[in-house]
Parts: C-alpha cells; structure tokens; sequence
C-alpha cells in the first residue's frame, strides 16, 4: 500500500537524508585524512635523516627558500631523466629501431616510400637526440642558480644534506625512468628471427647455423652489406675527370662543390650489429663452404671436404675431362684481334656476333655441340665460375670467317662440367 505524504512530511524526509549523506561524506572524509597522515608520518620516519631536510627547510626558513629547494629538485630530476632518454634514442639508432612517436606509415605503400619514412624518422631520431643535449645544459644552469641562492640562504650543513638527498631523489627517479625505457625498447625492438621456411638456404653440411646467420644468407650471396667508401668514390670521380675532356677550371669547381658534401654523408651499413658478427665468422670459418645453387638464388652451404672430394671425383674422369699443356685461350685471343684488325683495315662491313671471355680456363670438357665453351674448374675454386663463353656464328665477311675457323679447329669443343 502507498502512503499519501503531505508535502511537509517531504520535505523533512528529504532533508532528513541529504543530513544523513552530508554526515556519511564527512566521515569517509576524515577517515581518509587520517589515513593519508599516518601513511605520511609512517613513511617520514622511515625515510633516512638526508631525506628530512626539506621538513627542516620548510620550518627552519621562508617559504621561498622552500619553493627554490622544489625548483632545484624538480629541475634535477628533468635533467636525470633527459639523460635517460637520450641514452634510449641512441640505443634506437644503434639497434636500427624507432620510437613510436616519429614512426609513420608512408601514403604510398611501397619499397621506396617505406625506405623514405624510414629515413625521415632517423633524421627525427638525430633532432630528438640534439634537442636533449640541449634541454640537459638548460637544466644544469637553472640548477647552477637555484645553488648559488641557497648558498646564501643555507648554512653549509644543510646546503650539504640538501645536495645528497637531491642525489638520492634523482638516482631514484632515473631508475624508475630507466626501467620504463628499457620496456619500451624491448616493445619496439624487431622480433625474432624466425626459421626459415622458404628454403632460400640449404645447409648440407655437418655444421647448424644459427638463426642470424640463416637469415643473412636469405640476402643473397650478392647483397650490398654497405656503401662504397668515400676513398673509391674519389677515385672513380677523378677517373671521370680526367677522361671527360673538360678544363681543369672545371674541373677544379666540380671537385670544391662534391667534397662538402661527401664529408656529411655519414657511412650507412644495411646490417644490424648481429649480422654484423655473424657475417664475420662466416668469413673466418674454413669448415664450410658457401655456393650458389645451378639454378635459382638458394644459397648452399657445404662441408669443405666433401665438397673437395666431389670435385676430384668429377676430375678424374678421363673420358669427360682433360688435362690441357697448354692455354688456348691467349692463342685465340690474339688470332681474333688479328682477324678483327685485318677487317678493320680492309674497311669491311662489322661482325655480327662478338666473342665473350672473363679469364683463363684451365681444365675443358669435350661435347659435340656446336657451341664451345670453357671454364675452370679447380679445387678450390666455386663450381660455377664460368671463365670463357664462345659461339660459333656464320661471318658475313669471307676472310675473316676463314680465319676464325682455322682457329676453332685448333681448340677441342669443350663446355663447363657439371656443378
């Protein structure tokens, strides 16, 4: 059943509870107050007697003292912490990560526009980190003032106090700044390289590899690890020069304007310093040999000996190799440059075909193609280096086909043996 009130009766109910609220807050207040006192008296007192010089400062000085003692304090924590972070953007640049804050995805979604967002947010990385040297001189001259007026105010004794319990303070505050950093590093850090699963590397040998290792030879054995130094650019600029035909006025105003800007460009190496080490100790180890497969970019690596004994094997088969006394390539060298001058000479029309060589083979295999080619195949050299590629071509002109050919009976028709 409801009961009509009259609206005296409400009001006094109304009333009645908002004294009844006013009264509860009340209490949960002074409850709390007291509980914050006695947390703060508990913990006054645990503190050692370096840390209760600012209690003393506040009863035994003005309040500005007090407030220029807070600003000393404050100041010297921004600048432990400035340190803190400066320590972290340097981290970053070593560690080739960056921080969230100057990290983008680019508008256009491809290699290039990843590589120039990448390079924007290192060169934030480089004013972020100036901007910190910067900020950290600024408080250590504030930190410099607030001294010297304390030093006025303060006796000696507390002045001393003063300064160890700042110490204390900051040493703490840099801690827990650190730690955070450290997080945030491990955060942003790449992740772990994981196993691989494209096959792009075959390990035959008796030998594991290690994770970075594995993920270096995914490059490619022809992956550019670093910029060409400042010494080779200078010489190839030079090379230039000379063989241009310019004056040397020129000259002289091309070189003034390049070398400024090749002192700023700083050396930039595309790996991490974990790929880093691990290239260097797959260079020095001579356990293993390291290939490139006949077909495809799979990398392959080896145990040296057995790869050495597969080559002997190869080697000695009579019927498919055999040993030459004598280098046939510098003879037909020079028959082509005699034959090619002769034609030169005689104004004839140019040679449709051309000869393509690298260097000296050593040992030929005999085929019945119509091709010819050679290649040395030595022990320690790698299977695929291919050292002479030779076609035979119909000439156009008689004397020189002639000539051409009475070269190429004299060379047994050879091609590489197989990897």
């Amino acid at each position: 059943m409801y009961q009509l009130l009259s609206s005296s009766q409400y009001f006094e109910q109304i009333s009645s509870r908002k004294l009844r609220r006013k009264h509860q807050n009340c209490t949960y207040f002074m409850v709390s107050f007291s509980l914050r006192l006695w947390r703060r008296t508990k913990l006054h007192q645990n503190h050692p007697p370096e840390l209760q010089i600012f209690s003393t400062i506040s009863k035994s000085y003005e309040r500005n003292t007090l407030l220029v003692v807070r600003k000393w304090e404050n100041f010297a924590k921004r600048q432990a912490s400035t340190r803190e972070q400066l320590y972290f953007l340097h981290e970053c640049l070593r560690q080739h990560v960056l921080p969230t804050s100057v990290r983008y995805r680019p508008p256009i979604n491809c290699p290039l526009g990843w590589k120039i967002a990448e390079q924007s947010g290192r060169k934030m990385v480089h004013l972020m980190i100036t901007d910190a040297h910067y900020r950290i001189r600024k408080y250590q001259h504030v930190i410099e003032d607030q001294k010297m007026k304390l030093q006025r105010t303060l006796t000696s004794e507390h002045l001393e106090i003063l300064t160890t319990a700042i110490e204390i303070s900051c040493k703490r505050h840099r801690e827990q700044r650190r730690n955070a950093l450290k997080k945030k590093l491990i955060k942003i850090s790449k992740p772990p390289m994981e196993e691989n699963t494209n096959n792009c590397v075959i390990n035959l040998s008796k030998q594991p590899l290690t994770n970075t290792e594995e993920h270096l030879l995914q490059k490619g054995l022809n992956y550019n690890t670093s910029d060409a130094s400042k010494l080779e650019f200078f010489a190839a600029l030079e090379s230039s020069l000379k063989t241009s035909g310019i004056s040397e006025e020129t000259q002289q105003e091309i070189r003034q304007t390049i070398v400024p800007i090749t002192q700023q460009v700083k050396e930039n190496n595309q790996l991490t310093p974990q790929e880093q080490k691990a290239l260097k100790e797959l260079r020095n180890r001579k356990d293993i040999v390291i290939i490139p497969a006949d077909k495809g970019r799979t990398t392959v690596i080896m145990d040296k000996e057995e790869y050495v004994n597969k080559a002997e094997e190869l080697l000695e088969d009579k019927s498919t190799y055999k040993l030459m006394d004598t280098n046939p390539v510098k003879k037909l060298d020079k028959d082509f440059k005699q034959a090619s001058q002769s034609r030169r000479n005689n104004k004839t029309r140019p040679m449709e075909n051309e000869i393509q060589w690298t260097s000296t083979p050593s040992i030929l295999r005999q085929t019945q193609n119509t091709q010819t080619k050679h290649s040395t195949t030595s022990k320690s050299s790698t299977p695929r280096n291919t050292n002479v590629q030779f076609v035979k071509r119909n000439f156009t002109n008689t004397e020189t086909s002639s000539r051409f050919s009475q070269t190429l009976h004299q060379i047994p028709n050879t091609i590489p043996g197989p990897n």
